[in-house]
């Protein structure tokens, strides 16, 4: 009995005193985060590829077609007879700058421009007659490729006619991962760069502008971002980086043929956009801060 009552004061002092360590450690609450509204200054920078927005330009007339000697061939022109051209895909690396405001940090609306730096159609070509590229040679007027030949060409290319893109987005973020929608607005202009296909290489001549276009693009993209701070305990964030995956369908219109391309016509005018760029910039709080509920407030 006496050894019962003994181990039974043992457990009920050890209960007591460890009662006692908990009452004297205070946990530290947890930072809450009381913002409400965000500033944000951001800057995007990659690659945009847009499938061939036209399947073919027909009826091209002969003007465009008609292409004067190499002056190392002696003096004269030959016409390509092909009245059709089929453009390509669309390649483009542009700068977008963007500000908007972030909201409780689970909504964004950002409003930006983008500055075409880069734009071609395409990065390339390869000799042929293949729909894409016309050629003839200038002694037997078909296309005939062989040592001593020398043939004239034609291609259609896809150049930005602005430099600045307006870019308005809503985004809906949860943690560092967002799902957006957007759209763009572009101007561009179709030309028909001819040249001369000698020595296995080509030299080109120059631009005939053929129609002007303006591309519509919607699109929805996913937004990974990764913050940096300046005091992670208060929860002070200094910058953010990370990437945006984008991708949408977007529309031509009808083209706008010049004076001097009468009779052009143009199939399709749909396509679709994927684009993959970097993003980097900044927040600027603008209401609410993160605090520990037990911070004493600035005097």
């Amino acid at each position: 009995m006496r050894i019962r009552i003994a181990i039974l004061a043992c457990m009920l002092g050890a209960a007591l005193i460890g009662s006692a360590q908990e009452d004297k450690t205070t946990p530290q609450s947890p930072v809450q985060k009381t913002d409400k509204l965000e500033w944000q200054l951001e800057g995007r920078w990659g690659g945009i590829y847009a499938t061939p927005p036209f399947t073919a330009f027909t009826n091209i007339p002969a003007s465009y077609r008609t292409v004067p000697y190499n002056p190392g061939d002696g003096v004269g022109q030959a016409t390509i007879p092909y009245t059709s051209i089929n453009p390509v895909s669309i390649l483009a690396m542009p700068f977008v700058a963007s500000t908007g405001l972030m909201v409780e940090e689970r909504m964004a609306l950002r409003a930006g421009l983008g500055i075409n730096a880069l734009l071609r159609s395409p990065i390339s070509f390869s000799p042929g007659n293949t729909g894409v590229i016309r050629e003839v040679d200038i002694g037997s007027g078909i296309f005939q490729r062989g040592y001593g030949t020398s043939l004239v060409y034609n291609v259609i290319r896809a150049k930005s006619r602005s430099i600045f893109f307006p870019v308005p987005e809503v985004e809906v973020r949860v943690g560092f991962v967002g799902l957006l929608v957007g759209a763009t607005r572009m101007d561009l202009q179709y030309v028909i760069e001819r040249g001369w296909d000698r020595y296995d290489a080509f030299q080109k001549l120059d631009e005939l502008p053929l129609a002007n276009v303006t591309a519509t693009h919607i699109y929805g993209g996913i937004r990974c971002c990764y913050t940096g701070y300046l005091d992670r305990d208060r929860d002070e964030r200094a910058m953010f980086g990370g990437g945006l995956l984008t991708i949408g369908p977007v529309s031509y219109g009808n083209p706008s043929f010049l004076p001097q391309a009468a009779g052009t016509t143009a199939q399709g005018g749909h396509g679709l956009t994927i684009s993959l760029t970097g993003i980097f910039g900044g927040p600027v709080r603008i209401s609410g801060k993160h605090r520990r509920p037990d911070d004493s407030p600035a005097p």
